[in-house]
């Protein structure tokens, strides 16, 4: 347990109804009790009662409730001290500044989470989930959050490690007892564990396609040539006027983002300049940014204007996007709808819309939806959406490579039991239970003051 006792505001900037001023250290109570004076003495506190007393600050005084969570059944493992006041800065301010002048404190970004950590009440993935639902911006997103902090990866994570050490037993018994003539069944063992491990690394690498576009949204790109009607497409989608329409090619000039939610999913619309042949400087820019669009996107929407015939504009556009993950969308099927799309080639997903009357713009949404989401996955309790968490299982697996291959070679297994013993710490990562003590301050710098 750490000996500072540390204090924080633990809510946001900003006018509300309630502000949280929060302690976490061996001396939180006693500090309260300096400060804040109630009907209840000290040593008759009931932890996880809400009391209602007198906070005196420096310069003010404020009525608000006290919490206290005894140590070791509180978030951190520590004794802790909460106090709900009236919300607005100037008085949380002034509760904190006191705390302070008493002898606390101030706790250092994602601080309380870490005592958390060190003190074995969550693991560094779970608190990695804690972030995600404070940060999320969609429905699917807090559900990703929450599989993190509920603790089903690191479970996962335990049972990969715990195969790894009853491997590595066996391994150390045979350099123990070289006579007894074992080595080949425990090399056989050792082969059929890794490669269950593997499975188990690609089975969980797989959930991150889907996991990625969870945790960071699916870029979507509006390409077309000039006039197509990718801006209006995108305020059809937004059922709002985000982007300037009008009858001048070349309107768009650069790149224009909004995101709007479908199915609890965030997606990220990205208005592109149109594609053609250009002399203009500035329109050449905004040009070859939507090219770099087309590379970067999740899936294309490339737009074609049903009254006009395939161009040669068209056909340039298309080779950009057929090795991508796109849909055709033919607008302005209200006006007409006689244009073969099959002049560009070998096509695929293609829907008829018109942004203008926003006709099939729901079933648009569902195709894109459908085209990046796995629902197998979505369904499945365990998701990857955590870059760290992806770079780590990569490493982890190649590592398995490393090992398969040395056995085929003939390795000794003392040489091999120090790889296995580096993957154990390598796979120990996503939760902490490693070696390596460097991620930790890493993971919790990304926190706010006061979690």
């Amino acid at each position: 347990m750490a000996e500072k006792t540390i204090a924080a505001i633990s809510t946001p900037n900003g006018v509300g109804g309630i502000a949280i001023v929060r302690m976490s250290g061996p001396k939180a109570l006693d500090i309260a009790y300096e400060v804040f004076s109630c009907s209840r003495p000290k040593d008759k506190v009931i932890p996880r009662t809400l009391y209602l007393g007198e906070f005196t600050a420096s310069d003010i005084k404020e009525k608000c409730l006290m919490v206290y969570f005894k140590a070791p059944y509180s978030y951190t493992g520590e004794d802790i001290v909460e106090f709900q006041c009236h919300g607005g800065m100037v008085i949380a301010k002034q509760i904190l500044e006191t705390l302070l002048s008493h002898g606390c404190a101030m706790a250092e970004a994602g601080e309380f989470t870490k005592r958390a950590f060190l003190n074995g009440k969550t693991t560094l993935d779970e608190a990695e989930g804690v972030i995600d639902m404070i940060n999320a911006e969609s429905e699917s997103e807090v559900r990703a959050g929450y599989n993190l902090l509920s603790g089903h990866l690191a479970q996962k994570v335990k049972t990969m490690q715990d195969n790894i050490t009853e491997i590595l037993a066996k391994v150390n018994v045979v350099m123990d007892y070289p006579d007894e003539d074992v080595e080949d069944d425990a090399k056989i063992d050792l082969e059929t564990t890794i490669s269950d491990l593997q499975n188990q690394i690609n089975n969980l690498l797989e959930t991150s396609k889907t996991g990625m576009v969870i945790k960071n949204g699916c870029r979507v790109a509006l390409v077309g040539k000039p006039n197509a009607g990718k801006s209006s497409l995108m305020n059809a989608m937004l059922h709002y006027n985000r982007a300037i329409v009008t009858d001048i090619k070349g309107t768009t000039r650069d790149t224009i983002e909004e995101t709007y939610v479908y199915n609890g999913v965030k997606f990220i619309l990205i208005d592109t300049a149109g594609v053609r042949q250009s002399n203009d400087a500035v329109e050449k820019i905004g040009i070859a940014k939507s090219i770099d669009e087309i590379k970067s996107a999740d899936i294309v929407l490339f737009l074609l204007d049903s009254t006009t015939p395939i161009t040669d504009e068209d056909k340039y556009i298309f080779n950009l996007v057929c090795d991508k993950n796109y849909i055709i969308v033919v607008n302005k099927q209200d006006i007409c709808d006689n244009i073969d799309i099959n002049t560009l080639g070998n096509v695929k997903d293609v829907i008829y819309i018109s942004a203008t009357q926003e006709q099939n713009i729901d079933k648009l949404k569902q195709k894109i939806y459908s085209k990046v989401i796995s629902e197998q996955n979505t369904k499945d309790s365990l998701m990857i959406t955590n870059i760290r968490h992806v770079e780590i299982l990569r490493q982890a697996k190649e590592m398995c490579n490393k090992i398969k291959n040395a056995i085929m070679s003939g390795v000794t297994l003392d040489i091999i039991s120090i790889d296995l013993t580096n993957l154990w710490n390598k796979i120990g990562e996503i939760t902490g239970n490693t070696n390596n003590g460097e991620i930790i301050d890493k993971i919790f710098e990304k926190f706010c003051v006061g979690k």
